[in-house]
């Protein structure tokens, strides 16, 4: 009897990993479809080995491609394939001049940030006028997780710890996340919805939201459902453009969050003397 559990749930397992292996190749192609026909120097935000670098550089025939990271690791191997690499942590400012890039592109990595405004204010400033940003990142409404929540389980897209997933029982572990190359650490989960109207705010026009991958069905055949509900797909992606009215937007957000950083930096001391002068 216990081999027999053993076998119907590494099956169990064996299928979503095949689910989720296809929706993240479902995603990719997304991406890919949602290119400009040019690009003359794209940068990859999140790069990792640079293996989406490479397909957009293709795809576009970009002369110049960049690739930022935080882990050593995965820039030597892009660097390998010719990149152009930097180290940085994408949660504060880029080491990279102003309207530097017509395609900034960024998959899987915006949910793993805690400064979405500083890392989409950025992405604003490094493109040139007309440039195009294309972000992609899990789905938070994504059927998958809406199943888990009305379970009162935690959902895949929202972590709580950096060592393991836990509050899921239907779910193996950080075994299974691990496995499936996955990076825990998702700080800001997005649903499509969000992801456009952040993305709107940072001063960019937005073109296109695009959903990939759509549980339980497995590519191709989740196309369809992804073109009718795109709220509900595994991924979510934006391409979005950089307008002339989108610098004064991205001005003014700016501001915006630098007003905002004073205030906090303020009450911040403020607290701290107050704790002080208690004790």
């Amino acid at each position: 009897m216990v081999g027999v559990a053993s076998k119907v749930f590494d099956l169990s397992n064996r299928m979503r990993l095949s689910l989720f292996k296809g929706a993240d190749y479902e995603n990719r192609r997304v991406i890919l479809s949602l290119l400009p026909r040019t690009a003359i120097k794209v940068l990859d935000c999140g790069c990792s080995g640079g293996q989406l670098s490479m397909a957009v550089a293709e795809r576009t025939g970009a002369s110049e491609v960049w690739g930022i990271d935080i882990h050593d690791e995965a820039l030597d191997t892009a660097s390998q394939k010719g990149i152009i690499v930097r180290h940085a942590d994408l949660n504060m400012k880029m080491p990279l001049p102003d309207n530097t890039f017509d395609l900034v592109i960024s998959n899987q990595l915006i949910e793993h940030l805690t400064d979405t405004d500083t890392f989409l204010s950025e992405v604003t400033r490094v493109l040139t006028p007309q440039g195009v940003a294309i972000i992609s990142a899990p789905n938070l409404s994504s059927w998958h997780n809406v199943f888990f929540l009305a379970l009162g389980f935690q959902p895949w897209s929202i972590d709580v710890s950096l060592a393991a997933r836990v509050g899921n029982p239907l779910v193996r572990t950080n075994l299974m996340a691990r496995a499936q190359g996955e990076q825990l650490g998702h700080y800001r989960p997005f649903t499509l919805q969000a992801l456009k109207e952040l993305m709107r705010w940072h001063g960019l026009q937005v073109e296109r939201a695009v959903g990939g991958g759509y549980y339980p069905f497995p590519a191709p055949i989740c196309r369809l459902p992804c073109l009718l509900d795109p709220r509900h797909s595994v991924y979510g992606t934006v391409k979005a453009i950089k307008s002339s009215e989108s610098q004064v937007r991205h001005n003014a957000s700016l501001s915006q969050i630098q007003t905002q950083a004073v205030r906090n930096s303020l009450s911040s001391k403020i607290s701290h003397s107050c704790r002080r002068h208690v004790l």
